[in-house]
């Protein structure tokens, strides 16, 4: 898979279209009987922070299935990116932010459904708008978490509406231990049992963990704060 540096949008129109227009005139590779192949941008969408144009984040196509990244690109002077000859099917977009006040990133799922469509995606803004992770600091010790002593996550929304939030907890390896159901507040209780893959149903036992927050938009968008570290004697 292929992607161009993005352009500002009336630019960005153009070389889609003129792409698009002189595919089927490229000449013809005489010793195969093969034309050249010409990647036609397909997905594009703007990084923003705060209203303004984000220069020079990343950008991952990744399959929302398993969000395996397929391509990799990022934006340019007006926060632009592209993306060229995605195919069918569910994906997804994440924008990596690169400033403290930033979220360690956001992402979108869209669905590509018809060939030779072009999906403009709604502008993602990498801001954090405020929102801070309180406790458990990074790298903190305490007990392991029990239905008598549990784990209390505390933070702050950010200054924008919020649709959900969550907290995850992960093992060692980054499988995931526990997670929170999806509301709006700035608080979660864990008691230390846990409710995803090997762990379903298992009290937590002592050792290296970690744990981040997850929010999500009106707009669909979805962000990210980067992990903590958490040890659980």
């Amino acid at each position: 898979m292929h992607h161009f540096p993005a352009q500002p949008w009336s630019r960005r129109v153009a070389l889609i279209w003129t792409i698009v227009l002189i595919a089927p005139a490229c000449s013809v590779d005489v010793q195969d009987g093969i034309g050249p192949s010409v990647p036609v941008p397909n997905v594009t969408g703007q990084a923003t922070r705060a209203g303004d144009a984000a220069e020079d984040l990343e950008v991952d196509l990744r399959r929302a299935e398993d969000a395996v990244v397929v391509d990799s690109t990022s934006t340019n002077g007006a926060g632009e990116f592209l993306f060229a000859d995605v195919t069918l099917g569910e994906w997804e977009v994440k924008v990596s932010g690169d400033e403290e006040s930033d979220f360690d990133s956001v992402s979108r799922e869209f669905t590509l459904a018809h060939a030779g469509s072009l999906v403009v995606l709604p502008d993602m803004d990498v801001n954090a708008y405020g929102t801070v992770l309180l406790e458990p600091q990074d790298g903190s010790e305490m007990p392991a978490p029990d239905p008598f002593q549990p784990i209390l996550f505390r933070w702050t929304l950010p200054d924008r509406e919020v649709s959900w939030t969550r907290v995850r907890v992960y093992d060692a390896a980054g499988r995931p231990v526990w997670a929170s159901e999806k509301m709006v507040s700035e608080q979660a209780v864990w008691n230390g049992l846990g409710n995803e893959g090997d762990y379903d149903g298992r009290l937590v036992t002592a050792g290296d963990y970690s744990w981040r927050l997850k929010l999500g938009f009106p707009d669909d968008l979805e962000a990210r704060v980067d992990y903590r570290g958490l040890v659980l004697r």
